[in-house]
């Protein structure tokens, strides 16, 4: 959660999936404009709720 905070992800951040690898491989989020690259076990860790634009 510490590391997840460092790179800006806090609760009620905008969030976007940018790319997702295959294979538990990092994944690509775009959060409040800025890509950030992560491992997928933290990614897992990452609780969405949906929103309709």
């Amino acid at each position: 959660m510490h590391r997840l905070n460092a790179l800006g992800l806090t609760v009620g951040s905008l969030l976007k999936v940018q790319r997702k690898s295959l294979f538990k491989g990092p994944c690509v989020f775009d959060v409040d404009g800025q890509h950030i690259c992560i491992r997928n076990c933290d990614a897992c860790k990452i609780i969405l709720e949906s929103t309709h634009d």
